[in-house]
């Protein structure tokens, strides 16, 4: 993305009002990066090198609402989230 990543475009995405459902699709797993992405509203985060059956099940449970984040980062998440 030229101008924006995608973290500074989540905001005006949320913002929308038919907001979507946002996955992160990232080449860095960092906790301080997916930290700031839910806290932006995304709903799931994962890596590029997932597989493609990983990503269609990432792209399935947040279009059902659900959260798709790794799971060594949740707990960290909610600590932080509050």
């Amino acid at each position: 993305m030229p101008k924006k990543n995608g973290l500074e475009v989540l905001p005006e995405l949320i913002k929308c009002k038919c907001a979507p459902r946002v996955l992160i699709l990232s080449s860095f797993e960092y906790e301080e990066e997916i930290y700031r992405a839910a806290k932006a509203s995304a709903r799931g985060y994962m890596t590029k090198d997932a597989t493609r059956a990983d990503i269609v099940d990432a792209i399935r449970a947040v279009a059902a609402g659900h959260l798709h984040l790794p799971e060594d980062c949740l707990t960290v998440l909610d600590n932080r989230l509050g």
